[in-house]
């Protein structure tokens, strides 16, 4: 009778093969259990989360399954739940940031894969973005942040199995780490903003706790800038005096060519900075705001002044609520201008913190998680059909997603490792070893963008 009871348990939470709504993640998904005795021990490993009882949607959920040996979680929702299709973000924290990637297999069952660069326990997150997403539906409202939190405060889980991971934050305080959001009138130009209630869950102070590790050449790179919360003002300031800097190598025909100039809106023109702040690189930003904003005009510009452009857009047509359609047709036109340079690279669009303006019903800014997501998708299947390489920088940025002090851009800790990075894999400034740009960066320098 126990056994039958075993194995009809086993059945419910059986996992098929997996296909992401947006990537395979196969390689997260181990092979299941063949015999009945594996299972018997699998089984063993189980462990329910408790949903939170102030989640808004705490009745659509039937149950959360921790599977530690298959590092999975399981989402059971009801067959009559509210929410149909909704967005889940998930996070472990402590030791290190991970962030889980999730995939609908049917109606009731999703399943959010981890990869973790520790074993042992881990505070886990788990919030609601959408109940019901549309990705399409530009003014749909996303779950308060009062009551977006699925899992138990100070859940934990325990983690069998590490992985080797190309990075990663690490802390050394076993503390837990929750979604940043804001709420109303917590804006810099409200006098709430410093006030408990709205620091309470806004502050960005404990990602400061967090250091990147990836590579010692690049670690010995950054690890000497003091990048945290607390000098936001010292990098803003090294930001605006490197203002003058911005396009000389584009605009002053008597220097010599720029070795990368960034094309985009103020994602680019700070990550242009950084490379010439933090690798000493001779960048110079192209300003544009949309990808119709490029012309025929500004290719031999490009082409003369640039001797390889990294081009990233969305921000803008995010925040305007553009839908995907849209921007996938204007990303198209702009492409078919810019692959006339023969140095052409295109990078992963940077996530954005739950904002006032986000928080909104409906929202006055698209930016929210899966929308960029979507947008990511695209960028990544244009620039790959026509042989451009795509830069996706979100094994750097994506467990830290929601740390942008401004509320926008991404934090100077997370900018330097980023600039570092993306300079030594093109070998630009002082990583260069021949005064230029590498078409094709090395294995070595490859490993460390996807």
């Amino acid at each position: 009778m126990i056994q039958a009871l075993l194995l009809l348990y086993l059945g419910i939470c059986h996992v098929l093969d997996a296909t992401s709504m947006h990537e395979k993640v196969d390689a997260l998904a181990p092979t299941e259990p063949a015999d009945f005795a594996s299972e018997a021990l699998e089984a063993r490993s189980f462990r329910q989360l408790h949903v939170n009882p102030d989640f808004a949607h705490r009745d659509d959920i039937v149950s959360i399954i921790h599977a530690p040996r298959h590092s999975r979680v399981k989402i059971i929702m009801r067959d009559d739940a509210l929410c149909r299709h909704p967005v889940f973000v998930g996070r472990l924290s402590g030791r290190a940031l991970v962030m889980v990637k999730w995939e609908k297999r049917d109606a009731q069952t999703i399943y959010g894969y981890y990869s973790a660069p520790l074993t042992g326990l881990y505070f886990f997150e788990i919030i609601m973005v959408y109940c019901n997403y549309n990705e399409n539906d530009m003014q749909q409202c996303i779950v308060s942040g009062e009551n977006h939190r699925v899992t138990m405060n100070r859940a934990v889980i325990n983690v069998h199995n590490a992985k080797k991971l190309k990075g990663y934050w690490e802390s050394s305080v076993n503390l837990p780490l929750y979604t940043r959001w804001q709420r109303p009138l917590c804006r810099v130009k409200y006098r709430d903003q410093f006030t408990e209630r709205c620091w309470s869950v806004g502050s960005a102070e404990p990602f400061d706790r967090y250091q990147f590790r990836t590579h010692p050449t690049l670690m010995d790179k950054y690890n000497h800038l003091n990048a945290t919360s607390n000098h936001w003002n010292y990098w803003q300031d090294n930001l605006i005096s490197n203002k003058g800097k911005l396009s000389e190598c584009i605009t002053n025909r008597k220097t010599e060519a720029c070795e990368i100039c960034v094309v985009g809106a103020s994602h680019s023109r700070r990550l242009s900075q950084y490379f010439q702040i933090v690798a000493s690189a001779r960048s110079g930003y192209y300003v544009k705001l949309f990808p119709e904003d490029v012309g025929d005009r500004d290719i031999p510009v490009l082409r003369e002044r640039c001797k390889a452009v990294m081009i990233s857009f969305g921000q803008w047509d995010l925040r305007n609520k553009t839908t995907p359609e849209i921007f996938a047709t204007k990303m198209e036109a702009m492409l078919e201008k810019v692959e006339k340079h023969p140095n052409v690279f295109g990078r992963s669009m940077h996530y954005n913190p739950l904002g006032d303006e986000k928080m909104r019903c409906p929202h006055e800014d698209g930016r929210t998680p899966p929308h960029v997501d979507s947008y990511n998708l695209i960028a990544k299947q244009m620039f790959k059909s026509r042989g451009i390489k795509w830069f996706d920088t979100r094994w750097i940025d994506g467990a830290v997603w929601d740390s942008a002090i401004d509320w926008n851009h991404l934090s100077p800790a997370v900018e330097v490792v980023q600039a570092t990075t993306l300079a030594y894999t093109l070998k630009i400034g002082i990583f260069s070893s021949t005064g230029g740009l590498r078409a094709n960066p090395t294995a070595e320098s490859s490993y460390f963008i996807n």
